[in-house]
C-alpha cells in the first residue's frame, strides 16, 4: 500500500502546472576549489571529460574536533553529513519516495506488508556494511528501538516490533496508519554492531513500560547524544554505494569514495563524491566558477542569473517548506497569547519579504499551516473560506494588540505587564534568503513600535539554540517538506516543541498542545496530529486536518512568512554528462525529503561526462 496516492498525482500535476518545469530560482555556492575533469557542454560518450567518476556537491557541516560521526536519530549538532540529500547516500533508508510516479524506490528494503495492525518490513538479500558483514533485520530492529528512546514519531504510531526473520521485522501498529509507512521507510538503518547495545536498553525500558520521559530513559538518552566514535573504521559503517574517507574531512569539503559493498554501489555510475562544505555565501563562489555540479541552498536571485548566463541550467523542483517566525514562549509570557501572534501576522508584509529574499521563487501562505499545493488538495472550500489570510495591515495589527492588552504610546508599545516591547530575531546568518527577511522584518516591526535588534549565528548553533528556548524569536522553516499534511503540522506543532525539545534539555517553543480552542473547547492537538496521519480512511483524514487547518490558523504556534520554491544549479559538461530534462517528472520529488539527483544516481540515470 502507498500513501494517498490520488492526492499525490494530483499534487504533482499541479506542481508541474505551477513551475511550468522551466528554469528559474535561488543561489548557493563556497570557496575557490579544483573543478576536476575538463570542460565541456554535455552528451558525448560518457567517462570521456571525467574518466576519475567524480561527482561534486554541496552541504554545510561541521569539520572536527567539533563535528562527529554519531548518527543516532535525535542526536543535535555537529553531525558530518547528517540528515540531508547526500546523508542517504552512506546511510541508506529503506526507500525514497518518487513523487510523481506514486513509488517508492526500494533501496535496502525489497517491499513491505501493510495490514490493518502490523507493518512488515522485508529487506533484500545480500545487503552489507562498508566493512563486509552483513546487514539484517537485527539492524532494522535495533535501529527503531533506539528511535523510540529518540522520541521519533513513528512510536505514537507503533506499539512494538521484532525480528520475524532474517530479512523481516514486524511492526506492532496501534492503529492503521499512512503516514506510519513513510516514518518507517524513510528511516537510514543503524548497524546494530555499533548501537546495538543502545537499541538493547531502549528496548528493555519501553517493553518494562517505562515512558521516554523516565530518568531511566532519560539517562539512557543523554549516553546517546554524548557518545562519539572512537575508532571510526570500526565505529562508523555505511549501507550507500558511499563511504566516508575520514582522512579528507576538512573544513573545505569532505570525500565520499564509492563503497564496494554498498548498496546499488553496481549501478550508481559515479566512483565518488566530493561535498564541498557550507552554507550560501561559502557555496556561491564554487557554483559559480564550475566546481559545483549541483546544489540546493537556497541562491539569491542576482546570483542564479550569473550562472544561467555562463550557461548552467536551473532545476526548479518542489520544496514544501519555507521561512517562519518561532517565538519562545516559555521564555516570553506575552507570546503566549494567540492574539499576540496574530497580531505580529499582520504586521508583517509577507509579499515584500519574500520578494526581498528570493524575487518570484516564493508564494504568500494561506496561513492553513501546510504547503500551498497540500493545502489546495486537501482543504474544503468551507475551511478555506475561513482561513485568515493575517493580510498585510499596520490599524488591524494595532486593534489585536490592544485587545490582548499592549498599549500604545510615544511610538512605542508595551506589553499587558508595562513592559517596553524589545526583541531579538535570531536569524541563520549562513544561510542567503533569510537575512534579507529578518532585516526586512526587524526595520519593519521597529518601526511598527516593537523594538527589533538583529542576532545573526551560524546554522549549525541554530537547533540547539531553538530547542534550549535560548532565544526571543527565531527564523526557522515551516512546511515539513513532506508529501502528506501529516508532517506540515508535525512541524508546526511538535518537531521545535515539548516532548521532542527534551533530548536537548529544553522545550523548545513551549507551545501547550493541550489547549482551550474557541470553538472547539479542549483540544489535545498532538493527539489529532498523530490521528491525521492514521487509518486507512482518507475521508476521516481530511476532517482531521481541516480541522487542524482552522487550529493552526488561529493559533499560529509559528507565523509562516513565505513558501520557497527551489532553485538548484545543475551543470552539465566538467563532470557530468546530463542531468534530467526540465520536463522529467522526477523534479516533482522534494528536494531535501526524496532528492531528484539522489534518485537519477541510485537508478544509474545520471553519470560522468
Amino acid at each position: 500500500m502507498t500513501e494517498n496516492t490520488r492526492v499525490e498525482k494530483n499534487l504533482t500535476r499541479r506542481l508541474f502546472g505551477l513551475l511550468g518545469l522551466s528554469a528559474a530560482g535561488t543561489g548557493l555556492v563556497a570557496c575557490q576549489a579544483d573543478t576536476g575533469g575538463g570542460d565541456g557542454e554535455g552528451g558525448g560518450d560518457p567517462g570521456t571529460n571525467n574518466p576519475d567518476g567524480v561527482f561534486h556537491g554541496a552541504w554545510p557541516y561541521e569539520a572536527p574536533p567539533t563535528g562527529h560521526f554519531n548518527y543516532a536519530p535525535g542526536v543535535i549538532g555537529g553531525i558530518i553529513l547528517g540528515p540531508g540529500l547526500w546523508h542517504h547516500m552512506v546511510l541508506a533508508p529503506g526507500g525514497l519516495w518518487d513523487w510523481s510516479a506514486e513509488e517508492w524506490l526500494y533501496l535496502l528494503a525489497e517491499g513491505f506488508e501493510f495490514t490493518e495492525n502490523r507493518f512488515v518490513y522485508t529487506l533484500k538479500p545480500d545487503l552489507k556494511w562498508s566493512d563486509g558483514s552483513d546487514l539484517t533485520a537485527a539492524d532494522v530492529e535495533s535501529t527503531f528501538w533506539l528511535r523510540w528512546l529518540m522520541n521519533q514519531q513513528e512510536w505514537t504510531m507503533v506499539s512494538g516490533l521484532e525480528a520475524t526473520g532474517d530479512l523481516e521485522v514486524t511492526f506492532e501498529l496501534n492503529d492503521p496508519s499512512t503516514v506510519v509507512e513513510r516514518r518507517i521507510m524513510k528511516a537510514p538503518i543503524l548497524p546494530a554492531a555499533v548501537y546495538g547495545e543502545f537499541g538493547e536498553k531502549a528496548k528493555a525500558l519501553q517493553e518494562d513500560g517505562q515512558e521516554t520521559d523516565s530518568d531511566e530513559a532519560n539517562s539512557l538518552r543523554d549516553e546517546v547524544q554524548e557518545w562519539r566514535p572512537e575508532d571510526n573504521e570500526t565505529e562508523v559503517l555505511f549501507s550507500g554505494p558511499f563511504a566516508i574517507d575520514f582522512g579528507s574531512v576538512s573544513d573545505a569539503s569532505i570525500t565520499l569514495p564509492k563503497n564496494e559493498h554498498g548498496l546499488l554501489a553496481d549501478q550508481v555510475a559515479f566512483e565518488s563524491l566530493v561535498v564541498y562544505n557550507g552554507e550560501t555565501d561559502d557555496i556561491t563562489p564554487l557554483v559559480l566558477d564550475g566546481t559545483i555540479d549541483y546544489a540546493t541552498h537556497g541562491f539569491p536571485v542576482s546570483t542564479q542569473q550569473e550562472w544561467e548566463a555562463q550557461g548552467v541550467e536551473t532545476k526548479l523542483s518542489g520544496t514544501y517548506s519555507g521561512m517562519s517566525l518561532l517565538l519562545s514562549m516559555g521564555r516570553h509570557e506575552e507570546f503566549k497569547d494567540p492574539l499576540f501572534r496574530q497580531a505580529l501576522a499582520c504586521a508583517i508584509d509577507k509579499e515584500s519579504a519574500g520578494t526581498i529574499s528570493l524575487d518570484k521563487s516564493v508564494q504568500i501562505p494561506d496561513m492553513s499551516g501546510m504547503p500551498q499545493l497540500l493545502s489546495e488538495q486537501w482543504l474544503d472550500d468551507g475551511t478555506r473560506s475561513e482561513l485568515d489570510a493575517y493580510d498585510f495591515d499596520d490599524s488591524r495589527a494595532a486593534s489585536l494588540l490592544e485587545e490582548a492588552g499592549w498599549t500604545f504610546s510615544n511610538g512605542t508599545w508595551a506589553t499587558p505587564s508595562g513592559d517596553a516591547a524589545s526583541y531579538s530575531i535570531t536569524f541563520q546568518s549562513d544561510f542567503a534568503d533569510y537575512p534579507p527577511s529578518a532585516q526586512f522584518i526587524a526595520e519593519q516591526l521597529t518601526e511598527f513600535g516593537i523594538t527589533i535588534e538583529l542576532d545573526g549565528i551560524e546554522s549549525p548553533n541554530m537547533t540547539e539554540r531553538v530547542h534550549t528556548g535560548n532565544f526571543d524569536i527565531v527564523t526557522f522553516s515551516w512546511g515539513g517538506g513532506e508529501t502528506h499534511p501529516h508532517y506540515a503540522y508535525s512541524s508546526a506543532f511538535i518537531t521545535e516543541n515539548e516532548p521532542i525539545s527534551r533530548n536537548q534539555g529544553g522545550r523548545g517553543m513551549d507551545y501547550d498542545l493541550v489547549r482551550e480552542i474557541e470553538g472547539m473547547g479542549e483540544v489535545d492537538i498532538q493527539r489529532l496530529v498523530t490521528e491525521s496521519g492514521e487509518g486507512l480512511d482518507e475521508d476521516r483524514q481530511r476532517e482531521l486536518i481541516n480541522r487542524l487547518a482552522l487550529i493552526f490558523n488561529s493559533e499560529l504556534p509559528k507565523v509562516p512568512v513565505w513558501e520557497r520554491l527551489g532553485n538548484n544549479p545543475a551543470q552539465a559538461g566538467p563532470r557530468v554528462l546530463s542531468f534530467p530534462g526540465d520536463d522529467d517528472p522526477i523534479w516533482a520529488s522534494g528536494s531535501y525529503s526524496d532528492n531528484p539527483v539522489v534518485q537519477a544516481m541510485y537508478k544509474g540515470d545520471v553519470m560522468p561526462s
